[in-house]
């Protein structure tokens, strides 16, 4: 009787511990977690087939894990952040953190850790958890604050623009008035091709502040519409484009850009860029030098384009050469100019994924170099 008492006790003791395992096992299929054992004693660890499967790796992967390749995986900006895992005192018994653990593809995804901690003598031996997989969410909190970060750039430069823009429109318009004041009061009719003149200059001021304005507008609104762009033709246009600003033979031209370098980009933005460069070695070439030039070059760096524009103009000033891509920034007392020609070429550059910096000298010259994708 006591034999069969026992044996029925087994029995139930089994029945019950199966239905917990199952239990056990439905839950943890719900919710898509993957399991982990790590035995701090011995320095192995236990991963279930889904955390497998989450990590990239089949169910039955034969991958021996342990606990030193298991710390391999975190990301290293989130490895520090997250030693509590592996450290603990006495006080810590579970934990919960969010980090980057490496795929068997190499990639980083984002889990959800949680676990216990099972201690002795104060002393941490065993840390049982799981992990889930977060990362659409932590991509979409990602997206979501750089927008936020661009939106909070974007309202800064809209104050800046609004009250510069309206100043810098304002100056000629005020400059045309006392110009037309000027012409109706004067008897001398000497007066009037001088104020004439000098009108069509506070026009012309207008006519490239409202041309940047639109080009500036047109980059942030505008989708990226690329093609194959012949460079050394292209540099000869733009050049050829600006020789009515200057007179005749003043600057030397020099393009070096091998003539079958093709560039596959955006033409209109790629244009801007050019215009606003090469107008600038023009309006800043040194009046106390007996020849002035402006030389282009290009050359391909692995995946990039790098090219080069350079000039023996008045140069920039150190102080300022961190600066010049700033929005409204006038480094030169002899800039006439909205300030936002350089801004307008470091944004466009960073909607077509390039870069550009500046060396100078001052008395002596600039070079601009940009790199774009190949």
């Amino acid at each position: 009787l006591t034999l069969l008492s026992s044996q029925s006790e087994l029995k139930k003791t089994y029945t019950e511990l199966t239905k917990s395992r199952t239990r056990y096992r439905l839950a943890v299929q719900g919710t898509r977690a993957g399991i982990y054992e790590l035995d701090l004693v011995n320095n192995s660890a236990f991963v279930s087939p889904q955390w497998k499967v989450l990590l990239g790796y089949s169910e039955d992967d034969t991958t021996d894990f342990t606990l030193e390749s298991l710390k391999k995986t975190l990301h290293p900006e989130d490895y520090k952040e997250n030693e509590i895992v592996f450290k603990f005192s006495k006080n810590e018994k579970s934990y919960q953190h969010e980090f980057r653990i490496k795929t068997k593809k190499g990639q980083y995804k984002w889990f959800l850790a949680s676990g216990v901690v099972q201690l002795e003598n104060d002393q941490p031996v065993m840390i049982v958890g799981s992990i889930i997989d977060i990362n659409e969410r932590k991509i979409t909190e990602q997206e979501l604050l750089s927008k936020n970060i661009e939106l909070a750039k974007t309202n800064k430069e809209l104050d800046r623009f609004v009250y510069s823009a309206s100043h810098d429109m304002r100056a000629p318009l005020s400059s045309l008035l006392g110009l037309i004041d000027v012409a109706e009061k004067s008897d001398d009719p000497a007066d009037l091709p001088m104020c004439f003149s000098m009108m069509k200059k506070r026009i012309g001021t207008m006519e490239g502040f409202i041309r940047e304005v639109t080009d500036y507008s047109r980059n942030s609104r505008l989708e990226i519409t690329n093609q194959d762009i012949n460079l050394h033709e292209f540099f000869n246009q733009a050049f050829e484009n600006l020789e009515f600003s200057f007179p005749k033979d003043f600057i030397q031209f020099e393009n070096t850009i091998a003539k079958g370098l093709v560039l596959y980009s955006d033409p209109n933005r790629i244009k801007v860029v050019f215009n606003n460069l090469l107008s600038n070695a023009i309006k800043y070439s040194d009046p106390q030098k007996q020849t002035h030039f402006i030389k282009c070059n290009a050359e391909i760096v692995g995946s990039k384009v790098c090219i080069e524009i350079a000039d023996n103009g008045i140069g920039i000033e150190q102080e300022h050469q961190k600066k010049v891509f700033e929005m409204f920034y006038r480094a030169s007392d002899r800039s006439e100019g909205s300030g936002l020609g350089l801004y307008l070429v470091s944004e466009t550059l960073q909607r077509l994924k390039g870069t550009i910096s500046c060396e100078s000298q001052f008395g002596e010259g600039t070079k601009f170099k940009i790199c774009l994708p190949f």
